[in-house]
């Protein structure tokens, strides 16, 4: 039998920043080892022509990612807009988040991979820019009230920390 979740406001925006933080929290942990590993001297720098195909491939794979993050972004937001309901809107909100946050996440790793195999420090700056990029989308409820062009009764939703503002449906 179908159970519902009911989940606040508060409760919306404490699951989405603890998402938010972990990814960016993992890929500078991450990057922390690899340059750990890369410094204490465990990895052969005998990697030529490998680091010649990254040197394309990292920023290509890079800029791709962030570009079809937010493009991808973009049109999922467009169909956020189109829900009848806010439990709707927000929950493809929430989706199109993850989906920019992946579309983001998975260069940075590719980055930090392909500087722990090359030692080229260029691989490592471009997963530092794409961080600093991550520090600038954090979700916040003024984001999402602008995103998703709420009307007036949205917003006084939004706006009471302890209404419910989405509902989940789950089978136990």
């Amino acid at each position: 039998m179908p159970q519902t979740q009911k989940i606040t406001v508060k409760q919306y925006f404490l699951s989405q920043n603890m998402i938010y933080i972990a990814l960016i929290v993992g890929q500078m942990l991450f990057a922390a080892v690899t340059v750990y590993l890369r410094s204490s001297g465990q990895m052969s720098n005998e990697t030529g022509e490998l680091t010649g195909l990254l040197q394309y491939l990292v920023p290509l794979v890079s800029v791709g990612g962030a570009a079809g993050g937010f493009q991808l972004f973009k049109i999922m937001l467009q169909a956020a807009k189109k829900q009848s309901g806010l439990s709707d809107k927000v929950s493809r909100y929430g989706t199109a988040l993850i989906v920019r946050y992946a579309l983001l996440e998975a260069p940075s790793l590719f980055s930090i991979v392909s500087y722990f195999l090359t030692g080229n420090y260029l691989f490592l700056a471009i997963a530092g820019v794409i961080i600093v990029l991550f520090l600038f989308i954090r979700p916040t409820k003024e984001k999402l009230e602008q995103d998703l062009e709420l009307n007036q009764s949205e917003l006084a939703q939004t706006s009471n920390p302890d209404a419910v503002i989405m509902e989940r449906k789950f089978t136990s």
